[in-house]
């Protein structure tokens, strides 16, 4: 099962093949381990989980920014894992898209309790994203998907990479735009799936 855009899988294709010849030494020694994707999955859940609490429990922004970026490399690391080894199918997919959506709301969850966004800007951010990948399952169960489709995670985590080191206030333009652009793929998945039953 695939829950990415027709536009995204020709990107992930060229940047995948990229990626997997740099990765492969790291994804080598990780199979001979025994580690799978579905672990390098849950791992990634948990830094971004231990990014927020440390952040929460310390009032210290950079917690939050390391375990965000570690979770997306992370992200990245497992369907390396996962193309080099015994795939896991949609269950794999499962679980990619889980640790993604956990990462989604640690992200929304420090937008809301930050300076960087209105807590209703942070939050219509973690529901519309959230709403995304739910969609995008449900129209790949379908054997449906969008033509293109915008995940903003990467921009507004760099936005606020940005805002911590050169303290700027780049988070805050940028979160309105991803909402938007949220809010219309949202609408447009919802369509299409009602049109397919």
């Amino acid at each position: 099962m695939n829950i990415y855009s027709a536009v995204e899988q020709n990107a992930m294709r060229w940047f995948q093949c990229k990626k997997d010849a740099l990765l492969s030494p790291v994804v080598q020694g990780l199979l001979s381990l025994g580690v799978t994707a579905n672990m390098v999955s849950a791992l990634s859940a948990m830094a971004a989980v231990g990014g927020l609490f440390a952040t929460l429990a310390t009032a210290q922004p950079w917690f939050i920014i390391v375990g965000l970026w570690a979770h997306i490399l992370l992200d990245g690391l497992d369907g390396s894992l996962a193309r080099a080894g015994t795939p896991s199918g949609d269950a794999g997919v499962a679980a990619d898209l889980w640790a993604d959506s956990i990462g989604v709301l640690c992200l929304g969850l420090y937008l809301t309790i930050s300076d960087l966004a209105t807590t209703a800007m942070g939050a219509l951010f973690t529901v519309a994203y959230l709403g995304l990948n739910a969609i995008s399952f449900a129209l790949a169960r379908r054997g449906a998907q969008f033509r293109f489709v915008l995940r903003p995670r990467i921009l507004i985590l760099g936005g606020i990479t940005v805002d911590m080191t050169f303290s700027s206030a780049v988070t805050p333009l940028i979160v309105p735009f991803a909402n938007a652009a949220l809010g219309a793929f949202v609408g447009l998945g919802l369509y299409t799936l009602t049109r397919r039953q």
